[in-house]
């Protein structure tokens, strides 16, 4: 019997449908976030995230980011000429990290 095959791609859509439409505890999207980076970068084929704002998670929940558009991760030098350290911390002011979508 031959070895099983796991396609990654499938495994990203699920965490990222969890990612926004889950209400479970941040935990257990913690857990599937953390496991898909670690399948993304061993399969050299990790290319970041953004955050998910607020009209794209669930209506009671928090999101990954106080903003209109999500933010794509690592933050780019043009973002921190643009926004200061101020208006960075009210942008991720009583959110949540587990909302986000992996690229």
């Amino acid at each position: 019997m031959g070895a099983a095959k796991f396609d990654v791609e499938d495994f990203k859509k699920e965490v990222n449908r969890r990612n926004r439409e889950s209400t479970c505890a941040a935990d257990v999207r913690l857990g599937g976030n953390l496991l898909l980076e670690w399948l993304l970068n061993k399969s050299e084929s990790y290319r970041g995230f953004r955050y998910l704002n607020r009209s794209e998670v669930p209506a009671e929940s928090l999101p990954g980011i106080n903003s209109e558009h999500g933010v794509a991760f690592p933050l780019g030098l043009e973002f921190s000429a643009v926004y200061s350290a101020a208006r960075t911390a009210a942008m991720f002011r009583n959110t949540d990290i587990t909302r986000i979508e992996y690229l």
